[in-house]
């Protein structure tokens, strides 16, 4: 399975009623194929999934709570390096966005039903 990041214009917003929130979806997908479909989900990362880099020693993938917030749990994470006083190159900072309940018009995209 080849897994590539596609990156994509803009960033998207919806309104979860059951929040009475509007959320952000960062415009980055983590890509990767089932059963010879496309299939990808919302990303925030520190650095390309694309290109290799060898200064990479540490993975922190943050998941987001019910606010649904990618981009504020990725900044939780780049806060967690800085309160550990060592250099950000040295960390790949991940934060998945988990969609859920609403369906949007992009193929592929996973989503909680």
């Amino acid at each position: 399975m080849i897994s590539t990041l596609l990156g994509l214009i803009g960033c998207q917003s919806i309104w979860y009623q059951f929040l009475n929130i509007i959320v952000d979806i960062p415009p980055d997908r983590f890509v990767f194929e089932e059963d010879h479909e496309m299939i990808s989900i919302p990303i925030v990362t520190s650095h390309p999934l694309d290109k290799n880099n060898n200064k990479i020693e540490y993975l922190i993938i943050m998941i987001h709570g019910a606010g649904l917030n990618a981009v504020k749990t990725f900044e939780t994470g780049q806060q967690i390096i800085e309160s550990l006083k060592m250099h950000r190159d040295r960390f790949l900072v991940l934060a998945p966005q988990i969609i859920e309940g609403v369906k949007l018009k992009e193929k592929g995209l996973l989503f909680w039903d």
